[in-house]
């Protein structure tokens, strides 16, 4: 009875130590107290980088705040722990992979991470992640930018206001003397002037900042080029996938959607100022709900700033082809089969199997009226390769994304420094279950090779081959050269020469390194000469 005692008490002894052991461990390092414009933060040191996460750059955009240029934040006195990410912007999509969803309105938080390293010399570089996901979905929150931050770099992401939050016009709110509708760029300009006023706290140089988006993020990174108010917040651009739309609507086109909004919710009264009142008292959940009629999917009336006069006073083409713009050297590029992504989420989220009706039923949340018969009629000419969905995920990614991108680098290589890219590889990991069709190098795809484990909130983790793994450390090595000196071009790497329209030739980004290297007539080998009305 004696021996079974002890034994119990032996065992008991050593679940304690364990316990204690497991609940009691080291905890993680904590970084230097920063002095911000609003007051002391203080984060934590973690895959040998120093993360301040859920910082506060603009109030709550509650209540009578809602649809108002952002206000900077309310100070503080006592060290503020910068150690958890901020909420997600409200939304009901999640985009398969860009973001979770969320129903929070107080979101205007960003993210600096930075080197445990003291600079060798000077400031560092600093890079600022603009997330991805229409518009209407999306978070800073989901990249990590161990790699980039591992070249010598500071990265700040951020959220900022999505669908029926950031991006909504209605007369009411339009007449009240405010800057209005593009909300979300307004907060993009605020979490920029934040990096301008206190990025050198953090060891970073507040005159070489490199704005990166992908998808929605990237077409803000145009936007920005063109926004009168984005001047010297940044001084080099990144665009991924990103450059699908040169005409952006219109005021009164964006109108019409937000007096349906309004209508819906019994916000009809004669008078602005209660219209107004109105929508500012519906609910969150109410508006994200009703928010969807205006943007089923990313959406014509979604993906892109409006041209309001005054954040956006023209049209991107316009800008780009009058040099209106901030003249900065510029990445611009697009994945090789960018039209799988959205062809897969239309097939998945589907009962029926896909065909020309139902495609056709789809693409109208992607492009305007003409566009869209222009569409079915390019898929209706091309030869059919046998599988359905693969013909419509080739012509979609040509129509919105790719056979843009060109007539881009063209109008911005008239005056600034471009770099082109493709991105191919066609064995890259996809967010989307499989469907009928093989996705290649599908949009989004592209960003696990530049943010650790990148899968947005509901993807998987797939790791990278040894061939992929080298392909992300060159594409990490472009990018952070041309964070730090305005070119990508470094030891080691293969030549990337600007773009010249003549020959067309992009810098192919291929895990197999005798298929990387520059590649002329990018134009003609997509066939691009019929999509171009549809830029």
């Amino acid at each position: 009875m004696l021996k079974k005692t002890n034994r119990v008490s032996q065992l008991f002894t050593l679940g304690t130590l364990l316990y204690m052991t497991l609940t009691h461990a080291s905890p993680l390092a904590t970084t230097p107290v920063i002095n911000t414009s609003q007051g002391p933060i203080q984060g934590i040191v973690q895959e040998s980088m120093q993360q301040y996460k859920g910082i506060p750059y603009a109030k709550p955009p509650l209540g009578a705040q809602r649809w108002q240029p952002p206000i900077a934040a309310e100070p503080w006195t006592s060290t503020r722990a910068t150690t958890a990410f901020g909420p997600t912007c409200a939304t009901k999509l999640d985009l398969a992979g860009f973001g979770p969803t969320s129903n929070s309105e107080d979101c205007l938080y960003l993210n600096v991470y930075a080197p445990t390293a003291t600079a060798e010399q000077g400031k560092r570089p600093v890079m600022v992640v603009i997330p991805g996901g229409g518009l209407i979905a999306g978070s800073g929150n989901e990249y990590n930018p161990q790699k980039l931050v591992e070249q010598g770099l500071i990265v700040v992401s951020f959220n900022y206001r999505l669908g029926v939050f950031g991006y909504f016009s209605h007369p009411a709110l339009n007449a009240e003397g405010h800057a209005a509708i593009n909300y979300g760029t307004l907060d993009q300009q605020a979490a920029l002037r934040w990096v301008r006023d206190n990025i050198a706290q953090f060891g970073g140089d507040p005159d070489n900042v490199t704005l990166y988006g992908e998808s929605a993020g990237g077409q803000s990174v145009l936007t920005h080029l063109a926004a009168p108010a984005s001047a010297g917040l940044f001084h080099k651009g990144i665009v991924s996938s990103g450059a699908y739309l040169l005409q952006q609507r219109t005021v009164a086109e964006h109108n019409l959607a937000g007096e349906a909004l309004a209508q819906s919710l019994g916000c009809t009264d004669a008078q602005p100022s209660q219209v107004a009142a109105c929508l500012r008292r519906q609910s969150t959940d109410t508006l994200l709900e009703h928010g969807l009629a205006l943007a089923p999917s990313f959406g014509v009336n979604s993906d892109a700033a409006t041209v309001d006069g005054t954040i956006l006073p023209m049209s991107l083409e316009a800008a780009f082809s009058s040099g209106q713009y901030h003249q900065v050297p510029v990445i611009n590029g697009f994945n090789a089969d960018e039209g799988s992504f959205f062809v897969g989420l239309m097939a998945l989220g589907s009962e029926q199997p896909l065909n020309l009706a139902s495609f056709a039923q789809a693409i109208p949340a992607f492009f305007n009226a003409e566009k869209t018969q222009k569409v079915i009629n390019l898929l209706k000419k091309r030869p059919s390769s046998g599988n359905l969905g693969q013909d419509y995920a080739e012509v979609f990614g040509k129509a919105k994304f790719i056979c843009s991108t060109p007539t881009t680098n063209a109008l911005l290589a008239q005056r600034v420094p471009v770099y082109g890219y493709e991105f191919a590889d066609d064995t890259s990991p996809t967010l989307l279950p499989p469907t009928t069709f093989p996705y290649g190098a599908a949009h989004i795809n592209d960003l696990q090779y530049l943010f650790k484990d990148f899968h947005g909130a509901t993807g998987p983790i797939t790791e990278l081959n040894p061939a992929q793994k080298q392909l992300s450390k060159r594409m990490v090595a472009y990018f952070s050269h041309f964070a730090k000196t305005g070119t990508p071009n470094g030891p080691g790497l293969p030549q990337w020469q600007t773009y010249a329209p003549q020959s067309d030739s992009v810098m192919r980004l291929h895990p197999d390194p005798t298929l990387t290297g520059m590649t002329p007539a990018m134009s003609e080998r997509y066939g691009c000469t019929a999509f171009q009305s549809l830029n």
